[in-house]
């Protein structure tokens, strides 16, 4: 579970182990302690190999970026996921969040003057062989 000080408080991240190294879902808000957790568990010498988010809600994307810029690892997304986020760069998403927060008996975020759109600008893991947006399950 990665922290953050708004909102619900805490998002839940998984680790999953692979064979070159550890696949994370879902990486927290862009906060200040959801990057110090994840700095943490980097420092352990884990290696991770990728970040697959299950959607792109702030608290489940926010460190996305960070990961493919700072880790220096593929994100991916699904297609769906990847349409949320090119809408989301210049909507206003905090407002939509805010109000899911509430609605799910959740602590209001602060009050910001202006919305910080920037965790959804950048470009998903697009693979050598195959698209980046592609389903990730299959109903057989």
């Amino acid at each position: 579970m990665i922290k953050f000080p708004t909102g619900m408080g805490a998002v839940n991240c998984y680790l999953i182990e692979g064979k070159n190294g550890y696949t994370v879902i879902d990486t927290g808000t862009d906060s200040k302690e959801a990057k110090d957790g994840w700095k943490e568990v980097l420092s352990s010498g884990i290696i991770i190999e990728k970040v697959v988010l299950t959607h792109t809600h702030q608290d489940h994307i926010g460190l996305a970026k960070w990961f493919q810029k700072e880790v220096v690892v593929p994100v991916i997304v699904s297609c769906l996921g990847y349409e949320e986020m090119k809408k989301n760069r210049f909507s206003h998403s905090r407002d939509r969040l805010n109000n899911l927060i509430i609605k799910h008996g959740g602590v209001a975020l602060p009050h910001k003057k202006e919305e910080d759109n920037s965790i959804y600008d950048f470009e998903p893991h697009k693979g050598s062989n195959a698209t980046w947006c592609t389903c990730w399950w299959s109903f057989e």
